[in-house]
């Protein structure tokens, strides 16, 4: 495979262009032999000889088998169910790579939306949850977490930051914003109260996680059709619940 960071990587030790080494890496991949790149692609090579291409060849195939090598040294000594990666560049080109491979434990490997994660890793909350670890790190475990609990994980990220839609930018950053935080109450009862999140299930906010202060009443705080806004305790993908509450999120006007 001929992984861009590789081509970098080549290019300094060869002391050939990046260009000329992608391009190289490119026509290998695709099944052309060194003499044939050689003598008939040098439009583009760059009229590169076939030491020139022998010696890219060779290292890029030392490169993957280290990689290789690495991937499985990773699954043996941390065994998963599956290897969440990041669907932006070389997205597509790692989940192949990985499809080629017979990974220890045969974990499946998933194409995550990483739209946000590095606004996420740079961010307060992550540098409060991972104080000694730096962005390239945060950035990993969010896509991580996505996989596991997409919703509890994206809350974290402003939604101008999360990418849905090419034309949020062309919409009122107010207004978007508010649409989001906003969230409407669906049923009151003595359990408090369930809100739509825009999700397939409402999401419920525990009596307990109504208030600072007891409440004997929900409805004393609140009712059906209410806006409020709320915070992401926990997502039980198995029972379909969304634990959500009020406490200690600052409530707009009704």
């Amino acid at each position: 495979m001929a992984d861009p960071r590789h081509a970098s990587l080549i290019a300094a030790e060869l002391g050939i262009s990046e260009e000329k080494v992608l391009d190289t890496g490119v026509l290998l991949q695709e099944g052309c032999s060194v003499p044939f790149i050689a003598r008939y692609r040098k439009e583009a090579t760059g009229s590169l000889d076939e030491v020139a291409v022998l010696a890219i060849r060779d290292r890029f195939a030392q490169l993957e088998e280290l990689a290789r090598g690495k991937v499985c040294c990773i699954l043996e000594e941390h065994p998963v169910e599956a290897v969440a990666v990041g669907n932006g560049t070389a997205g597509r080109e790692t989940m192949a790579f990985l499809g080629s491979m017979e990974l220890p434990g045969n974990p499946r490997a998933i194409l995550v939306n990483e739209s946000g994660a590095s606004i996420y890793s740079a961010s307060k909350t992550a540098r409060e949850e991972f104080p000694d670890r730096d962005v390239t790190v945060r950035g990993s475990v969010s896509i991580g977490r996505r996989l596991q609990d997409p919703l509890a994980e994206l809350v974290k990220i402003d939604p101008k930051s999360i990418g849905v839609g090419q034309y949020q930018h062309d919409v009122d950053q107010k207004k978007l914003t508010q649409s989001l935080e906003d969230v409407v109450v669906s049923c009151v009862n003595f359990f408090g109260v369930f809100v739509d999140v825009g999700a397939h299930q409402d999401g419920l906010v525990h009596v307990s996680q109504m208030s600072g202060r007891f409440v004997k009443n929900p409805m004393d705080l609140v009712k059906a059709g209410q806006k409020v806004r709320v915070s992401v305790l926990d997502v039980d993908l198995k029972r379909r619940r969304i634990s959500l509450a009020m406490k200690g999120v600052r409530q707009g006007p009704s």
